[in-house]
């Protein structure tokens, strides 16, 4: 059996134990068993349960690891809501187009000319394989570098774009540039959450 101690917001503590690959978790308060889960798909769908007190805390498993979140703040990491949705909009963001960019070179190479084709697939393949870097760093790390790193690559892109007198891309980039800013005034959980990252840790390895 395993288990991790939650603070609540009035400084109450929230016991929540689980067996193996996050199998027959209970939430307990004061020993009382408050909530279930049977097994982890049950817990990445997330349920709200109602203290002694009837105030209401929600605990939900996701890509960032256990979750519980009461008054719209999450008490593992002490961010907001909101906040964190902001952080992963901009790794996703970073995902997305970067993705685009690879799924798209191979297109690119046998409509440009002769001439353009290598350096063109050549240049999506690396600027895609450059941002889903970034990606996987800012999800990794929870380092808010790579967005400002992101948003650099972004107004580069825009002005060689429009030195070349070319509007391609333009609004792609000022989209991903949006989320990347959102992301980074946003909180990052992933370090604060690595104590999580196996659901098997040794018993109150956390405390």
């Amino acid at each position: 059996m395993y288990q991790k101690t939650v603070t609540l917001d009035n400084s109450d503590l929230l016991l929540i134990e689980w067996g193996e690959n996050l199998s027959n978790m209970t939430v307990k308060k004061d020993g009382e068993v408050i909530g279930t889960f049977n097994n982890k798909d049950e817990l990445k769908q997330g349920r709200s349960f109602s203290l002694p007190d009837r105030r209401q805390v929600t605990v939900v498993y996701t890509e960032y690891g256990l979750e519980v979140w009461q008054n719209g703040k999450e008490l593992v990491s002490g961010a907001k809501s909101g906040y964190v949705d902001g952080f992963a909009s901009a790794v996703k963001g970073l995902n997305w187009v970067g993705g685009a960019q690879l799924v798209f070179a191979p297109i690119l190479f046998f409509i440009s000319s002769e001439e353009l084709r290598w350096a063109n697939a050549i240049g999506l393949v690396v600027a895609g394989g450059i941002l889903l870097g970034l990606g996987y760093w800012a999800k990794q790390t929870g380092n808010k570098m790579p967005f400002w790193i992101g948003i650099g690559f972004c107004v580069l892109n825009i002005l060689i774009t429009i030195a070349s007198g070319s509007a391609s891309g333009i609004i792609i980039s000022a989209i991903l540039m949006y989320y990347l800013y959102r992301g980074t005034k946003s909180d990052a959980p992933e370090p604060l959450r690595k104590q999580f990252s196996d659901p098997n840790a040794p018993l109150d390895s956390d405390l």
